[in-house]
């Protein structure tokens, strides 16, 4: 844990949205170098005056939509441009769940949009969609492969058009991303008609044994448990239509959703968690070192130890990787290989990253070791399939590490 006065360096300061204090304990703080954006600091606090857990110090917005737009913009580049089996799942439960309240489709807006696949499957049902996203080549994808249009930009600075209304905003996995959800919440109330909807899904803030390594991430800069969530929801302008719903078994982490219409009810007390919220940074921050060497070294030691390796993919968890254990210092590695073109060239801690083709020129007598953990089954498949034996894939959770 470290105290409140931080250097602040390549970071801003954050005031908790919710309730304004400026107050908490700060844990798990770290510099890690990000492909395309090199080293930056963040650490997590947990809010005294309310119990959010947000980014602070944090990365500067900049920097973060720099992020989003060159290397963090989910083009499904490994499988040109289809979702995986898991979104498809998710994407079409998401259907069934707005539908269970809003029974005649109407007009929908997903704020990041990514590739459009989610707005696809609504426009299937029934619905006239649009949406926004940082990233313009996966709006292309969505453009050009499921037909959905979408502007560039945040939605932070998106401006909407004069009389532009919608009867469902579609909010999955974004508040999480958002540096003032409250702002995003209330343009999103100006853009909803009366009675309109809002759909949320984000990972649930829980105890730690329900997390994993690497839940405390560069580009997620808000947590939320169901007293924050309902906080913001509240001071925000919404009311709860269903309860809250929490699946631990879909996605990697877990993650509570829930369907919010506008409200001009009376606004109750905040609810406060930080003694729960502070515990379990605490805790989590304790188990989680721990957790990506022992990972590591069980991986590792299935290769000759004179072998060097190549890392397959490129992104956060990499980051994370190099953080968190003494990999560089372990073993030698080749290169970083990653399906995403914009990638390519960009470095990671030191290693260059390059293209599957390049790998097979040149490195395909080397180890792999796969360092994506949502990926990691659907990699190792694809590398099966091409032919590398099994004793050259290198995997850090398949099977689990006892």
């Amino acid at each position: 844990m470290t105290k409140n006065k931080l250097p602040t360096e390549n970071t801003i300061r954050r005031s908790c949205f919710i309730c304004g204090s400026t107050q908490g304990p700060v844990f798990l703080d770290r510099t890690m170098d990000v492909l395309g954006v090199g080293r930056q600091r963040m650490a997590y606090r947990a809010c005294e005056g309310c119990g959010l857990v947000l980014q602070d110090p944090a990365v500067p917005h900049d920097t973060m939509l720099t992020y989003y737009q060159n290397y963090s913009n989910y083009t499904n580049a490994g499988r040109d441009g289809a979702p995986s089996e898991r979104k498809t799942f998710i994407v079409e439960d998401q259907l069934k769940y707005v539908a269970g309240k809003k029974t005649v489709p109407g007009k929908a807006f997903q704020v990041g949009c990514s590739d459009g696949y989610t707005l696809s499957r609504f426009k299937a049902g029934g619905w006239q969609v649009f949406g926004c996203d940082p990233s313009a080549s996966a709006i292309d994808i969505g453009r050009k492969q499921w037909r959905v249009e979408a502007r560039p930009g945040d939605f932070e600075s998106y401006v909407p058009d004069t009389g532009e209304t919608y009867d469902l905003f579609i909010l999955t996995h974004v508040l999480e991303h958002i540096y003032d959800p409250v702002e995003a919440l209330r343009k999103a109330a100006s853009m909803l008609n009366d009675d309109g909807i809002i759909l949320v899904e984000v990972p649930l803030l829980t105890d730690p044994e329900h997390l994993i390594e690497g839940y405390f991430t560069f580009e997620h800069i808000n947590y939320f448990s169901h007293a924050s969530l309902t906080n913001l929801l509240q001071i925000s302008g919404f009311s709860l239509i269903t309860e809250i719903e929490d699946d631990y078994e879909t996605d990697q982490y877990p993650v509570q959703r829930l369907l919010a219409q506008k409200s001009d009810r009376k606004k109750k007390p905040l609810l406060n968690d930080f003694k729960w919220s502070q515990k379990v940074l605490a805790d989590f921050e304790v188990w989680e070192r721990n957790q990506w060497q022992a990972r590591l070294d069980k991986a590792l030691a299935r290769k000759d130890p004179e072998q060097s390796i190549v890392i397959w993919a490129g992104g956060l968890h990499t980051s994370q990787l190099f953080y968190y254990t003494e990999i560089a210092e372990q073993t030698a590695i080749e290169a970083i290989v990653d399906n995403d073109s914009q990638k390519w060239g960009k470095c990671v801690h030191g290693v260059t990253v390059i293209s599957p083709d390049t790998y097979w020129k040149s490195h395909q007598d080397t180890p792999i070791l796969i360092s994506s953990r949502a990926s990691e089954q659907e990699i190792a498949s694809s590398l099966r399939e091409k032919g590398v034996e099994d004793g050259k894939i290198l995997t850090l959770y398949d099977p689990d590490p006892v």
